[in-house]
């Protein structure tokens, strides 16, 4: 049972057997208010748990390596509750990393203001992230190009690894 949060700042859903949670991770740092408590309790009945936030846990991105959550204590709180998948925006650059059993997923951008992961030289895609689930928790992850969004992105195009002072995401493809 998903207890109530202070909807839009912080809710969470389930939706066949997966726990939806979104986190207010707009300002840069450690996540405010009782949300790490919130996550903790959404993790006790077991079902899988996907968080989605503006701000990224880790950087992805060339010049926007600061601008991140960047809260070790969330990454454990991560690990102890049963979250899968956080899915991101604002680094403006698609990358499907993996650490410590968690994926981290930045989304590239459909507007303007497509940006460089850190470790390439060309600029991200436009595209959108297509996560699908099966009925046992595992999930996949697709991603379609513009500008007809019919041709998918190659994950082996995308560096090996991100690197950064408190992470090193591999690549989603090369550990599951």
């Amino acid at each position: 049972m998903i207890r109530s949060c202070p909807y839009p700042f912080f809710y969470a859903f389930e939706m066949q057997g997966v726990t939806f949670a979104s986190l207010d991770a707009t300002t840069l740092g450690p996540l405010s208010g009782d949300q790490q408590d919130r996550l903790k309790e959404l993790g006790a009945d077991g079902d899988p748990i996907v968080t989605f936030s503006h701000l990224p846990l880790w950087p992805f991105a060339i010049q926007r390596e600061r601008e991140i959550i960047g809260d070790p204590t969330l990454e454990k709180i991560y690990l102890e509750s049963g979250v899968v998948l956080h899915l991101s925006g604002h680094h403006h650059a698609f990358y499907p990393g993996w650490k410590g059993g968690v994926a981290y997923v930045s989304q590239a951008c459909l507007g303007g203001g497509p940006r460089r992961l850190i470790g390439d030289s060309a600029r991200s895609p436009h595209s959108f992230t297509h996560v699908t689930f099966q009925s046992n928790g595992e999930f996949g992850i697709a991603v379609y190009r513009g500008p007809d969004f019919e041709r998918s992105v190659n994950f082996k195009s995308l560096p090996k690894e991100i690197r950064s002072p408190n992470a090193v995401l591999k690549r989603l493809d090369l550990v599951k």
